[in-house]
């Protein structure tokens, strides 16, 4: 994801975020040679699918502002923890790398 966005591959740990979910992680993958981003929300397992070309990379943020507030309504969860986390994704991103194995491997099997 980082090379992707062009950024260092270890770029300086950013703030701690403060949107009400906690921290999403991503990564890119590829099906039929197609990019792809992955989101995984790490405190409650939310997964979000996302275009992972340029043209998608440029919205990712109001994309997956977007796809959370539409899984949310499907499943019918309506509450302010929704609406501010939605107005957290659309306000960007901070990106850094993650180390944490569990929380790699939880990605990976999702993928």
């Amino acid at each position: 994801m980082l090379k992707r966005l062009k950024l260092p591959a270890k770029p300086p740990v950013p703030e701690a975020q403060a949107n009400p979910l906690g921290e999403w992680y991503a990564d890119i993958d590829f099906w039929n040679r197609k990019p792809y981003v992955v989101m995984l929300n790490a405190a409650t397992g939310a997964v979000l699918m996302l275009n992972g070309d340029a043209a998608g990379l440029r919205v990712l943020h109001e994309r997956a502002a977007v796809q959370f507030a539409s899984l949310c309504a499907y499943y019918g969860i309506d509450s302010d923890k929704v609406d501010a986390e939605v107005a957290a994704l659309q306000a960007g991103f901070a990106f850094g790398a993650t180390a944490d194995r569990s929380l790699l491997a939880s990605m990976n099997q999702r993928k």
